[in-house]
């Protein structure tokens, strides 16, 4: 299961709102979501990244893209991991805020 936990990471107060996690698959730190700075486009308002791919039999595999809502980073990188059917519900969640 992947969960997404905040990066806390220093930024600007202008930029304090948006939101940066660090992405987990079984405690494992596996990759990075955020939201864009302003002005992004609408199909682009979070960016998603995989850190450290490298499993027997994955092939070539996509480590990093956008998408317009946080699900839908999360349904990408647990797409990208091999993981559930992004419809499914639970296969990510959120920790903090």
């Amino acid at each position: 299961m992947l969960t997404l936990r905040p990066t806390n990471l220093e930024t600007s107060p202008v930029y304090a709102h948006l939101k940066d996690y660090t992405v987990f698959e079984d405690g494992t730190a596996v990759g990075r979501m955020y939201e864009q700075r302003p002005p992004a486009p609408p199909d682009a308002l979070w960016v998603w990244s995989i850190f450290g791919v490298g499993r027997p039999g994955w092939g070539r595999v996509k480590t990093d893209g956008p998408s317009s809502h946080v699900r839908g980073g999360q349904g990408a990188i647990c797409r990208e991991l091999g993981g559930a059917p992004v419809n499914h519900v639970s296969i990510c969640r959120c920790v903090g805020k």
